[in-house]
């Protein structure tokens, strides 16, 4: 932290963080990170709200990501990979030994926290009010006077 206070005085810029274990895995994607931890009818009920509307999942750009601690292999969208699932857990600060699901925007922003299934239309709100979040955030009187002075300048 000083090291950036540091660099933010001498430069005037801060290093970008560096991308983080979800960024790393699917790039330019949403992720919905599910940590199966020993539920086995709870990580069904998942898996079949999700095969619910796979064309609308589809359209919200997300890569699934299980991650199952009882020994069965970790999957991403269906296909067996090897995981790093201790990062991934610190990363997303869950906890041990119990269902939960993250739904994490592409930037690595977490929109969306469960430890209960969830539907998609339930993800869709989710990323809807977060991009309608960003489209006011970059229409705010302060932006627009930005974006009129480049503009004029």
């Amino acid at each position: 932290m000083m090291l950036q206070s540091l660099l933010a005085e001498i430069f005037g810029a801060v290093p970008a963080p560096q991308a983080g274990a979800v960024a790393r895995l699917v790039p330019d994607k949403r992720a919905l990170v599910i940590f199966e931890d020993s539920l086995v009818p709870v990580r069904k009920w998942q898996t079949d709200l999700l095969k619910v509307d796979q064309d609308a999942l589809r359209e919200l750009d997300v890569a699934v990501l299980c991650l199952a601690a009882d020994g069965e292999p970790s999957m991403v969208n269906g296909q067996p990979q090897a995981l790093p699932v201790a990062d991934l857990r610190r990363e997303l600060q869950a906890d041990g030994g119990k269902f939960e699901l993250f739904l994490v925007e592409r930037d690595g922003t977490v929109i969306l926290r469960s430890d209960v299934p969830l539907t998609v239309a339930e993800l869709q709100k989710a990323v809807s009010a977060t991009s309608g979040e960003k489209r006011n955030s970059k229409h705010s009187p302060i932006n627009a006077a930005r974006e009129g002075s480049d503009l004029n300048g």
